[in-house]
């Protein structure tokens, strides 16, 4: 991979797919509450594409080769009165990683929630990830006093 190379930001396809389980394994090994698996992920991506009302799959590409992604979700805010946008799986493969790829992703998701009408947009970060907090921040997002609490059903 040559991070020279121009990035163009588009709406993920089904070709993706592959390339897209790829890096959400990548970003998985970073994120100790989350496994690499990767047909789950192909799963999850896949779902996502046939639901494209509530969910956006956005690919950071570099001449056909697929670098980076984000994901946003429609939820419903009773804090908003209306919908706002769950941001997921945002992730650039290493090489990638500091040639401006990640901030052209949350560019593009804030023009997609936009579009949507989207009241905020919110995301977790694992907590000992200084690296992503910074990027997040030093971008405009806050930290906030909420903490992710979870229990798995399957």
């Amino acid at each position: 991979m040559d991070p020279r190379r121009p990035i163009t930001i588009r709406r993920a396809s089904s070709a993706d797919v592959p390339a897209l389980a790829d890096l959400l394994t990548e970003l998985f090994t970073l994120e100790e509450d989350f496994e690499a698996r990767p047909e789950r992920q192909r799963a999850g991506v896949e779902a996502l594409l046939a639901d494209p009302r509530r969910a956006a799959v956005l690919v950071a590409d570099a001449g056909g080769d697929p670098v980076g992604m984000a994901t946003v979700q429609t939820v419903i805010s009773t804090a908003e009165g209306g919908p706002v946008g769950w941001v997921e799986d945002v992730v650039v493969s290493t090489p990638w990683r500091r040639a401006g790829v990640g901030t052209a992703l949350l560019e593009a998701l804030e023009v997609e929630a936009r579009h949507r009408g989207l009241a905020r947009l919110q995301l977790v970060a694992q907590e000992d990830n200084t690296a992503a907090r910074r990027f997040y921040t030093a971008r405009g997002w806050r930290e906030t006093s909420l903490g992710v609490l979870r229990r798995g059903l399957t």
